[in-house]
């Protein structure tokens, strides 16, 4: 998720007490009054390969805009997998829109291999990473993309090319790859664990930009 108007860097202030209230110690925020302006995208990753992301447009997302987004951006790219991996499995995680009838069926029509998750486990998904480094090439690539004009609809098309233009040049193969190589070791960390955090798990707060 892409929002405009965020400030997209943290700031330090380091004081003694005394110089809690100063104004060279205090980073304001302001406030504008319009309303942000948030762009959902979903990609798939495997082995060293990933698809161009497909912006989600819609004002939320449904278990119909998410079957959707499947036909256009899992058929073609499971085929791939199959053609590449022994045995693909598709790792989607517990979202709302991931486990109703609907989608599990579309799933299983298609036979496509899916995962299964225990409800609570935390995510440790391998994208999740790709969304983390994605937020800071973003914001590196394209520092004033918050100072961008136009209505709602202009701006989502702008971070649509943006984030895609990032997530095509910056997210590379190789770190693709040990994200990848990655998978046994995190079911592993989970099962020892059983259902613990591990090491490999990010504050859903990461995820999202």
């Amino acid at each position: 998720m892409v929002e405009r108007s965020k400030d997209p860097w943290g700031v330090w202030v380091f004081r003694i007490s005394e110089e809690k209230w100063e104004k060279e110690c205090i980073h304001g925020v302001f406030k504008l009054k319009r309303a942000k302006i948030k762009l959902v995208a979903w990609a798939c990753i495997w082995g060293r390969s990933k698809r161009p992301l497909i912006p989600i447009f819609d004002k939320s997302v449904n278990r119909w805009i998410y079957i959707r987004v499947l036909k256009d951006g899992l058929i073609d790219t499971w085929q791939e997998a199959e053609d590449t991996i022994e045995d693909p499995v598709f790792h989607q995680g517990n979202a709302k829109i991931h486990i109703p009838a609907d989608t599990i069926a579309w799933l299983e029509e298609n036979r496509i291999q899916v995962m299964k998750w225990p409800p609570n486990s935390p995510d440790i998904n391998p994208i999740q990473h790709c969304w983390k480094r994605l937020k800071k090439k973003m914001n590196r690539r394209f520092p004033n993309i918050h100072k961008t004009k136009g209505g709602p609809d202009t701006v989502r098309i702008c971070l649509a090319v943006a984030l895609n233009e990032v997530w095509m040049k910056d997210i590379k193969g190789d770190f693709l790859e040990r994200l990848w190589e990655s998978m046994p070791m995190r079911v592993a960390a989970i099962l020892d664990s059983k259902g613990w955090y591990t090491k490999y798990w990010f504050f859903k707060k990461f995820f999202y930009f």
